[in-house]
């Protein structure tokens, strides 16, 4: 019970600040829940012949396996069958950042070496801190997009090998606004008026790491403009 009640105060001590996945940073499970967690119990885990999930909330398995179904359908319509690739998804703890040393809390984080997905579990008590494109991420939908997006990364790095941080991030948002059901694509909609399209000439590595959260948004709104680019994008990395 006390280690309950020291892991609720830091918790709700910490800043936490929603952040989608930087491919240069690494991250680790938050300290005291992770000591807390593994001293308690063994991993629960689900596997079958697609997924493989280490977790802590029931919830996560489901949210996973609709994940999968979204995102590989969304690669099948770009000409892609991606579902002989296996996928792992540790999504049993808070992630946090190290890269600046002030505990920042992150979404979702896609490990290239490992070939693993690490995603922050859901939890009311937790995830209402986090703000994902100025959405909390309370929103059971908005959390299972945050899971498309770094299955995204993943079969993309199956399917291409090394790709550019801008070119990784252009489809892996395209693929989670795009995973929105109606309802959710409308509030994201409303709180996200203020933000322009970002133009073709903009679309940058550079430009994205100035302002990734809302360059994000930018970037799925000059897809609605531009649908022709992302076929282009899948074409130069393909080869053709």
């Amino acid at each position: 019970m006390k280690k309950s009640i020291l892991i609720a105060i830091c918790l709700f001590i910490l800043v936490l600040s929603g952040c989608c996945q930087d491919r240069g940073v690494t991250f680790t499970a938050y300290k005291l829940e992770r000591m807390y967690y593994l001293n308690a119990v063994w991993p629960i885990t689900y596997v079958d012949k697609n997924i493989g999930v280490l977790y802590k909330n029931p919830h996560d398995v489901a949210a996973v396996k609709r994940a999968y179904k979204t995102t590989v359908k969304l690669f099948k319509e770009h000409g892609y069958d991606v579902r002989k690739y296996f996928i792992t998804v540790d999504a049993r703890f808070i992630l946090v950042l190290n890269f600046d040393k002030k505990g920042t809390i992150m979404y979702g984080y896609y490990d290239d070496k490992k070939k693993k997905i690490y995603v922050s579990r859901y939890s009311s008590n937790d995830c209402d801190a986090f703000s994902v494109m100025n959405m909390l991420s309370t929103n059971p939908d908005l959390h299972e997009s945050m899971i498309v997006h770094e299955m995204t990364h993943r079969f993309i790095h199956e399917l291409f090998g090394t790709v550019s941080q801008i070119d990784h991030e252009y489809i892996a948002y395209v693929f989670q606004i795009s995973s929105f059901p109606n309802y959710l694509k409308y509030l994201w909609g409303k709180k996200n008026k203020h933000l322009k399209a970002v133009k073709t000439e903009e679309i940058t590595s550079e430009a994205y790491l100035k302002k990734p959260k809302s360059f994000g948004i930018r970037m799925y709104k000059h897809h609605v403009k531009h649908p022709e680019y992302i076929n282009g994008l899948f074409k130069k990395l393909k080869g053709d």
